[in-house]
């Protein structure tokens, strides 16, 4: 069946579609989601509020449901998944960088990624090695990323100091652990 063409809406439907064509589909979703005043209220008290002494925030409704977030998993208990609750993308990956010190290596760019379209094979159901993923994801563009030397230093020494107190086990030292999943 072929959807109605714009002649054929009502006027309350035009209006619905024209203000539909504003939305992203994950604002549209959130939208459609929470319809009524008591749903909305319950939503706005469930969001993260910001208590920073000089770092308040005025957010639209678009700044508040286009957040970042993961779902990962590694062997490395920092590296885990990250909670939607960073703003853009390279506040999600600084959110990385300290777990990521090692010792073996430092994040130095980072990119957005859609599986779907960025490996050919199925991923998601071989019962083989999926290196393939690994390939892509190193192939695909980065944008650049600095962080501190100083910093890295830091971290690399705290982790090194914490690896000789606790050989065995994940290292967790970390501030931001609220922020994984």
């Amino acid at each position: 069946m072929k959807a109605p063409s714009r002649a054929t809406l009502s006027p309350r439907e035009r209006a619905v579609a024209e203000r539909r064509a504003e939305f992203r589909p994950k604002e549209w979703a959130v939208v459609q989601k929470y319809r009524t005043p008591l749903q909305v209220q319950a939503f706005l008290r469930d969001l993260p509020y910001n208590w920073e002494k000089g770092g308040e925030t005025l957010r639209t409704f678009r700044g508040v449901v286009g957040l970042w977030g993961t779902v990962a998993r590694s062997r490395d208990a920092g590296l885990h998944g990250r909670k939607p609750v960073f703003r853009t993308v390279r506040q999600l990956v600084m959110s990385y960088v300290d777990p990521y010190v090692d010792g073996s290596g430092r994040i130095t760019g980072y990119g957005v990624a859609d599986l779907r379209t960025l490996v050919k094979g199925d991923w998601r159901l071989s019962e083989r090695n999926v290196w393939e993923v690994e390939r892509a994801l190193i192939k695909m563009p980065h944008k650049k990323l600095r962080t501190s030397d100083r910093r890295y230093a830091s971290i690399l020494k705290q982790f090194r100091a914490y690896k000789a107190k606790h050989p065995e086990g994940p290292v967790t030292f970390y501030s931001n652990k609220h922020l994984w999943l």
